[in-house]
């Protein structure tokens, strides 16, 4: 007869400033295997003094460690939302991946389910649990508070394996390279084309600026509000920028004969570039799709600067699938608690019908991405 399996005592500790950790939660600057940029101790100050704080976000930071030497930090907070207490990871719609940072991982972990109910007792009182964009596998190794708990849901990520070299690329996974070839060759009939990557103070004012003027174009005509104007996004994208550039926010653009006609604006962390907000130019030279060409600019880059991932992050758009990019499911899951979040997670579902779109294929922009 087996005998059962000894239960391990748990410490689920909390706590409300990134600073009682010490120096126990990882810096932006010494990458972890299978941790991601949203989770870095620099990501999520930035993000509590703008986004956080206006959402009026309460954080929870929380450490999970057993006496087999398991050890989990998590970045969550609880947040108001139409009068639910809701607990969920600090993202607000910039985080491409939820997920906790594994400091250690014996064999054995408790399931998900029994990890959040520890979480969940230690943050208490909440009305419902919202984990959005979670992966299910970080690096070598399952992902703790996600396996077994949620199920795949699009939408799903997309990264792309800088595997040989980019001649390589080129040659067996770039969608028609033919094509954009031409299409330089269309573009360099208006004058010269280059890659501009902002190291300079000046760079970065310059394609900043024509950043967020082209995305703010793209989000009025596709939504009718500008993005940038949601409370504490502006300042997150500038605070951003000004503290971590060079070395973490990567800032670049596709220029043709002085004009800037497609930006980037995105992030480096370790070995994995982050290709984050695409934008392009209101301009007759659009039809030549420039924000897909400064995306292969950026492959090409990449690869000249030994990164091993080119992550396109989260979003069901063909073009990544064109560009050779792999997908990975994410678990999105609601876990109601109190009449409260039954309630919100109704009123959440109805909301997600209402403005859910006709199934249909998935477009690409006239400038072949989806920016």
């Amino acid at each position: 007869m087996s005998k059962a399996a000894p239960a391990r005592a748990r410490c689920v500790r909390v706590c409300s400033r990134l600073n009682e950790f010490g120096d126990i939660w990882p810096s932006i600057a010494a990458p972890l295997p299978g941790a991601h940029v949203f989770q870095t101790r620099e990501f999520l100050d930035i993000w509590l003094q703008t986004i956080g704080a206006a959402r009026k976000v309460r954080p929870c930071f929380v450490s999970i460690t057993d006496d087999a030497g398991l050890h989990i930090l998590a970045p969550l907070g609880i947040e108001v939302r139409r009068g639910a207490r809701v607990l969920t990871f600090l993202d607000g719609g910039v985080s491409d991946y939820n997920a906790p940072i594994v400091l250690a991982a014996p064999h054995g972990v408790p399931p998900a389910q029994t990890l959040w109910q520890d979480i969940i007792a230690a943050v208490a009182p909440v009305d419902t649990v919202v984990l959005e964009k979670m992966p299910f596998i970080l690096g070598d190794r399952s992902n703790p508070l996600c396996a077994g708990s949620g199920k795949a849901a699009p939408p799903s990520a997309y990264a792309l394996q800088l595997t040989g070299d980019w001649r390589s690329y080129e040659k067996s996974r770039l969608h028609r390279p033919k094509d954009s070839r031409r299409k330089r060759r269309r573009l360099a009939e208006a004058g010269p084309v280059r890659l501009l990557i902002a190291e300079t103070r000046s760079q970065v004012g310059r394609l900043y600026a024509a950043f967020v003027q082209q995305k703010t174009r793209r989000y009025i005509e596709k939504n009718g509000a500008d993005g940038f104007d949601r409370p504490g996004y502006r300042r997150y994208f500038e605070m951003m920028t000004e503290r971590l550039h060079p070395g973490h926010v990567h800032l670049s653009a596709l220029e043709v004969n002085g004009e800037l006609l497609a930006t980037h604006w995105g992030l480096v962390y370790g070995r994995r570039f982050y290709c984050l907000m695409l934008a392009y130019a209101d301009s007759p030279l659009a039809q030549y799709s420039p924000a897909r060409l400064l995306v292969e600019d950026l492959i090409a880059w990449c690869y000249a600067h030994g990164l091993e991932t080119f992550d396109f992050g989260v979003g069901d758009a063909a073009w990544k699938t064109l560009m050779g990019a792999d997908a990975a499911p994410l678990s999105h899951s609601v876990l109601p608690l109190t009449a409260f979040g039954w309630a919100y997670d109704s009123a959440a579902r109805l909301k997600r019908h209402m403005l859910a779109p006709h199934p249909k294929p998935l477009p690409v922009s006239r400038d072949g991405v989806s920016a």
